[in-house]
This record gives C-alpha cells, sequence and structure tokens, in this order.
C-alpha cells in the first residue's frame, strides 16, 4: 500500500476540483483566439462571459461591476494598487497617501512599498499586540490625501477575518473620495461574499484558492472606477488588460465558481469538522501547544499554531516524509530564513513566528482523514526533542 497524501495546505493551493480540468479541455478544445471575429473565436468569447457571470454570481454581484480576468490574484493586486497613483503620480506624488495593513500578502506590501519608493505616502496599519486588527487600528492612519485604503478580508496565514466592510464605512466618512480594495482572496469559497454588503471598489479573487487551473484570476471593480489601462496592447478585459485571455483557466475559473455557489455551505460545514477533528486531537496529545488568534472570526478550514521549541520548517519537512502538507507561512514566502512579517505585526516574537506551523484544509478532507493527518503530526512532533514536553 501507497504513502497516503492529504493536502492540508490548502490555503496555498486548494487543488482542481474532480472533473474540472478534463471539462474545462472539452469545452475550450479548439483553443481558439477570442478577439477572432469568426465563429470559433466568437464561441470562445461567449465562454469567457458565461464564466464571468458565474464569478460574478458566486460572489453576489448582479450589476454594476466589471470582472476584469488576470494571471492571477498577485496581478490584480498590483492592479488595484497602482491604478489609483498612476494619473496623480505624473504631479505631485508627495501629496498622496496609501494606507494599507501590516498583515497584508507580499502582492500587497511590495506593490505599496513600490508606490513609496515613486514618492506617495505610505502608511501601515498595525493592530494592538496580539489583539484583532479593527477598523480604528486602519482609519486612524487616514489623511485627506489618502486615495486608497486596501484591507485584506482575510490572512492567509492566521484565517484572521478583518472587519473590511466596516473599514469602508468608516473611512468614506473620513475621506469621501477614497477608494477601498480588499484582497479577498483567502476568504473566496471559505466565508460568503457579497458584493454589494462588502461596500468596497475593488475586489481580488483567484482560481485555484477555490479548485480552478492555476494562472487566473480577477478584479471586480466598480463600473464608474479605474478607466485607464493596466497592460496595454489590445482592447481585451475592457481595455483594461491587454493580451489574449487565457481561455481555458477562465472557463475553468468559471467551472468552480459555478461549484462554489452550489456547495458552500457544505463545503465550509466539512471544513470546520475537519478543523475541529484537528484540533481536538492536537490538544489532546500536545499539552503545549498553542493557537495563534484564538477566540476571533476565523476562516472555517485554518489552523495557526505554534509548538515551542520546535521550528516550523522542520516539522513541514518531516510531514512531507509522511505524505502530509502543510506550510510555516504564506507559500510565496516559503524558503525565506525571516519569520513571517504578519505574525511580527500581530506582536510575536521571532522566535515564536518561526515555531508557527499553518494547516488549512480542503472542503472534501473527510474527518477520518482529518484524524490521520492530525495523529501524525503528532507523531512527528513527540519524535522530535522537546516536542512531547508538558
Amino acid at each position: 500500500m501507497g504513502l497516503v497524501e492529504l493536502n492540508l495546505d490548502a490555503n496555498a493551493s486548494y487543488g482542481t476540483l474532480p472533473g474540472l480540468a478534463e471539462e474545462a479541455l472539452r469545452l475550450t478544445r479548439f483553443g481558439l483566439n477570442p478577439s477572432s471575429i469568426h465563429r470559433g473565436g466568437q464561441g470562445a468569447r461567449a465562454l469567457i462571459e458565461e464564466a464571468r457571470d458565474s464569478v460574478a454570481a458566486a460572489i453576489g454581484a448582479t450589476s454594476g461591476v466589471r470582472i476584469v480576468f488576470t494571471s492571477g490574484a498577485t496581478e490584480a493586486n498590483n492592479m488595484a494598487l497602482m491604478l489609483p497613483y498612476w494619473e496623480a503620480l505624473r504631479g505631485d506624488s508627495r501629496q498622496i497617501h496609501l494606507l494599507t495593513t501590516a498583515l497584508e500578502h507580499p502582492s500587497v506590501m511590495e506593490p505599496a512599498r513600490r508606490l513609496e519608493r515613486l514618492g506617495v505616502a505610505l502608511s501601515l496599519a498595525r493592530p494592538q499586540p496580539m489583539s484583532a486588527l479593527s477598523s480604528a487600528d486602519v482609519c486612524q492612519c487616514l489623511s485627506p490625501q489618502t486615495r486608497l485604503v486596501s484591507v485584506m478580508a482575510a490572512n492567509n496565514e492566521t484565517g484572521e477575518v478583518f472587519p473590511v466592510t466596516e473599514v469602508a464605512s468608516r473611512a468614506r466618512q473620513a475621506v469621501p473620495t477614497v477608494l477601498v480594495h480588499t484582497d479577498a482572496v483567502q476568504a473566496f469559497g471559505k466565508v460568503p461574499l457579497a458584493w454589494d454588503a462588502l461596500a468596497v471598489d475593488m475586489l481580488s479573487i483567484s482560481g485555484h484558492k477555490i479548485g480552478a487551473l492555476s494562472g487566473v484570476g480577477a478584479l471586480v471593480v466598480r463600473k464608474e472606477n479605474l478607466a485607464e489601462a493596466f497592460l496595454l496592447g489590445g482592447p481585451q478585459e475592457m481595455h483594461l488588460r491587454a493580451g489574449t485571455e487565457n481561455l481555458i483557466g477562465i472557463v475553468s475559473f468559471g467551472l468552480a465558481a459555478q461549484a462554489l455557489v452550489g456547495e458552500m455551505a457544505k463545503r465550509c460545514d466539512l471544513m470546520r469538522r475537519a478543523v475541529s477533528v484537528v484540533r481536538q486531537v492536537l490538544t489532546q496529545e500536545l499539552p503545549n501547544i498553542e493557537f495563534n488568534a484564538d477566540n476571533r472570526e476565523r476562516l472555517p478550514n485554518t489552523l495557526s499554531l505554534r509548538i515551542p521549541g520546535l521550528h516550523a520548517d522542520d516539522l513541514v519537512a518531516a510531514l512531507d516524509l509522511e505524505g502530509i502538507f502543510v506550510s510555516s507561512g504564506a507559500a510565496c514566502a516559503s524558503g525565506k530564513p525571516e519569520p513571517s512579517h504578519v505574525l511580527l505585526a500581530m506582536g510575536m516574537t521571532a522566535q515564536a513566528a518561526k515555531e508557527t506551523l499553518r494547516i488549512s484544509v480542503r472542503g472534501d478532507l473527510g474527518e477520518d482523514d482529518a484524524r490521520l493527518a492530525a495523529q501524525k503530526v503528532c507523531s512527528v512532533v513527540k519524535r522530535r526533542p522537546g516536542g512531547g514536553a508538558a
């Protein structure tokens, strides 16, 4: 009998839904250019528009939005941060301000730092040490020159859900012309996202986080915003993003979004059950375990935990040999010697951050598999010096 492999790193990539890749390939079998005016090209165009409608339905966006397909959430986040500042950068960039948080994904943090190097004033809101991020933490950093506020909907490392709607409301009360963006990549498919209720101007999502193929994402934009193109060279994506569309990727995104609409409640319930089993086993077997961002609103599929004295990267490698895939933070930061900037911004010490492990499950992980995975975690921990200490 071969090694059983279980994905407890679903926040890095959910994995393609069963049968989805084959169906996407069947639908796009000719791989024609959606910009071609012949019947085949127009058939490809129709598939893209169907996918656009499916993604809109999955976030409850019925009208008044543009869904711009991108190569992924990284591009969508870059687009959201850079576009509001391009016109302003032609003038005096010192007169404009960007507000985001110190807990964001690098695809928000790095474009924010680039804008800062170009002269944009940048503020990074932080929570009180070891406390939940509040709208007050964010909005106290506003200024009359704030053009954009970007706050993620849920953190990719801890699973903590952030008060985006409240931030949007308070920010607009203080600065009526401000734009609000949310990186909703981790929230999408794990908590209900209702576009109108969120009250944001831009929202980033990714296909492979909900079961689509990798290499496709979207920026959802209110129609009255962002008239200038991010990529130049063609009229694609409503003149906002030039380049031949990733047809099979976009179709797979639409199929995954359709599946999500039909099974969202069931998927989240299964996630919650699997995480409960994992937590119960770990708590029983490892008395010195600590859970990060505990007693806060969190994604149903995510646990951020620390076992004092054990380096998380070592546990990731040891568990890999057991067929259990977990992570020590964001996948894009894997292999870096520095501790997580998110955990440091929360108030954790560098040592504690390096001891933090992330477990994130799919919506089809059964309770038996969850228990098996947790038992393997315990076994690996107990084999390491100090791992079973009370």
